[in-house]
């Protein structure tokens, strides 16, 4: 047998599926979500507002998120006839519209707080808002998990704010008596990946190269 083979074989898929296992698609949770406005001195919070705060009994109804991407641009720069591919700076597609599916309470509560998060950006009653753009203070964080409830990494999404909350859509006529949910669309500046108490942003990164390792801090 070839030695790529008992590397990447049936046996090696095997035994490294049964140390690692799989990521799962139900192990993934909205844990936290902190309003703010763009004045945060002034104590302009969400959480502070008549219907009071998304807690963590609010996020049981959340159903489906994902996990977004992060991209390095690609600058072309041509020379004698060959297009080199040079990298830029960082976009984070979809910042603009995160969406998160949730399952309606029959109090209705979760869709109002997001209602009230729109006003308190615009309201057209007062021609006025805090439409500045959102606090640092302002976000979103979502942890996956392992099959025993372990928390893997955490992802925290900064300066959010409410796009859209949603079409809930009613039918007098369904047989089934079928629970309502709604579609949210949250929008952030950039996201921050973190490992239990340790940031993956910064540190100090060995780089191989041609020359020997590059220590690499920031």
């Amino acid at each position: 047998m070839s030695d790529i083979l008992n590397k990447q074989g049936i046996n090696s898929f095997y035994d490294i599926a049964i140390k690692n296992d799989f990521a799962r698609k139900h192990l993934f949770r909205i844990i936290d979500l902190t309003f703010y406005t763009n004045d945060p001195s002034s104590d302009l919070s969400l959480n502070l507002t008549q219907i009071g705060k998304i807690t963590t009994a609010d996020l049981v109804y959340m159903t489906t998120a994902k996990l977004p991407s992060r991209t390095i641009s690609v600058i072309k720069v041509p020379y004698a006839g060959l297009e080199f591919n040079v990298p830029g700076t960082v976009k984070y597609e979809g910042s603009d519209s995160y969406d998160i599916k949730f399952r309606l309470p029959q109090n209705h509560r979760v869709r109002t707080i997001l209602e009230n998060w729109t006003y308190q950006t615009f309201n057209e009653q007062t021609t006025s808002g805090a439409y500045g753009i959102p606090s640092r203070f302002s976000t979103m964080t979502a942890a996956l998990l392992d099959n025993r409830g372990n928390e893997v990494k955490r992802y925290k999404f900064v300066g959010c704010f409410v796009v859209s909350t949603g079409d809930v859509e009613f039918d007098l006529a369904d047989e089934n008596n079928g629970v309502l949910d709604f579609t949210a669309k949250i929008a952030y500046q950039y996201w921050e990946a973190s490992s239990g108490d340790s940031p993956l942003i910064s540190g100090n990164v060995g780089i191989n190269t041609p020359l020997g390792n590059v220590g690499i801090g920031f």
